[in-house]
């Protein structure tokens, strides 16, 4: 599958060993200075290669490259390869020490590994025939030699890749189409141990449907299959969600909210628009959530981004932590009034004694009041939460607590 979003092309299937070897033959006969980095996640322990885990770091790439432009290629074994034709070294050297700290603390290596061998990055013009070699399992794996004699299957064939000419479609959509039909809100609630059918509502976070708002611009495309592309779009999405906020405040307003954005979002001219209409006491009403990965991606920017919400009255949430790497966060506090980590089931069935003992410091440490589960779909979410003191809830079982005759899915 090839996709474009910030000025990167990603690739990613079968197929993509022999583009990369296709590519690297390529630039052996331009002049100029090329690099190459080698994000090595095939290196990590099982449990910190699920997912969520891959998703995160092509998204800190994708951020990482808005500027950049480039190649990202990525394999069934979870590495990645970014090819960056136009980038400087001192560029790509930060963006390699960033991409290295996002899993720095938060996960295992296998036996044998370094942290350091991780992610790392070439000079193609004097490490060229270095990082072929280094690349060489991927560009010969088998896969890529059945990509170069056989013919797609028929399921492959029909679909209907995302390209330029479908994304730009997409994005025209986003910034005309009134989304307020689309708009959902998700209760957080206060739940303590033995009173699971008593949720106190503390407050709602407004998003977007995504899957009505794809059958509306896109239908038969799976806008989430590539996460990747489609965080490229929540810019224009949160756009559409504040404009459909300041139509009725008020309204909106009645009991507390939480808006999950990106910083591009935040230095709008809507946000801009939603301050200026906003007095300090609603202000107060709202929770703004940023992705971990857009904290670790720009931390300058970051730094800007907490002081000036803050500043102006606005609660701040940190999103996108998982049961792993939460801790590390928590020990890392850096001022947010929550921290939102996204269960799951598959990683609880992994987590060890030791990694239990780990979360429940965690959440004494930070502080039960500043944590929330979320992703919360069935009765065992809440009972890992209250195993390890948590009492803030989110997710599909509480709506179906809160109201169980209800037939709208969040």
């Amino acid at each position: 599958m090839q996709c474009s979003a910030n000025g990167l092309q990603q690739y990613e299937g079968p197929d993509s060993g022999l583009l990369l070897a296709q590519a690297l033959q390529k630039r052996t006969a331009n002049s100029g200075d090329k690099f190459a980095v080698y994000l090595r996640l095939s290196m990590l322990d099982a449990k910190n290669r699920q997912n969520y885990h891959v998703d995160t770091a092509k998204y800190a790439v994708s951020v990482l490259c808005a500027e950049l432009g480039g190649e990202l290629y990525v394999f069934d074994n979870s590495d990645m390869i970014l090819l960056l034709p136009d980038a400087e070294a001192a560029a790509v050297e930060v963006m390699t020490k960033r991409l290295r700290d996002l899993f720095s603390g938060l996960i295992t290596l296998l036996p044998g590994n370094i942290l350091e061998s991780l992610c790392r990055w070439y000079d193609l013009t004097i490490q060229g025939d270095q990082f072929e070699d280094v690349c060489r399992p991927l560009t010969n794996s088998r896969d890529a030699v059945n990509a170069r004699a056989a013919p797609p299957p028929a399921s492959i064939k029909n679909a209907e890749p995302i390209n330029p000419e479908l994304l730009s479609r997409l994005e025209r959509g986003l910034a005309t189409i009134d989304v307020s039909s689309f708009l959902r809100r998700q209760p957080i609630c206060k739940i303590l141990p033995g009173l699971d059918t008593h949720p106190k509502h503390l407050a709602s976070e407004i998003y977007v449907r995504v899957n009505d708002l794809r059958d509306t611009i896109l239908p038969g495309v799976d806008l989430l299959e590539n996460r990747w592309l489609f965080r490229h779009l929540t810019a224009g999405l949160d756009q559409r969600v504040l404009a459909a906020i300041l139509e009725n405040i008020q309204a909106n307003l009645r009991t507390p909210i939480s808006l999950n954005m990106n910083i591009k979002s935040v230095m709008s001219p809507e946000f801009t628009q939603l301050v200026r209409l906003l007095s300090p006491s609603q202000r107060e009403k709202i929770t703004i959530e940023i992705h971990c990965v857009d904290l670790i991606a720009d931390p300058g920017a970051f730094r800007f981004f907490h002081a000036y919400l803050s500043n102006i009255g606005f609660e701040l949430a940190l999103d996108g932590t998982d049961l792993y790497s939460f801790p590390e966060f928590a020990r890392h506090d850096v001022g947010f009034n929550n921290v939102k980590v996204g269960w799951n089931e598959a990683l609880e069935n992994d987590l060890a004694l030791g990694d239990l003992q780990l979360f429940d410091r965690a959440v004494r440490q930070l502080g039960a009041d500043k944590v929330i589960l979320c992703h919360c779909g069935t009765p065992e979410a809440l009972q890992f939460g209250h195993r390890v003191g948590v009492q803030y809830f989110q997710g599909r079982h509480i709506d179906e607590i809160l109201s169980p005759e209800s037939r709208r899915t969040n």
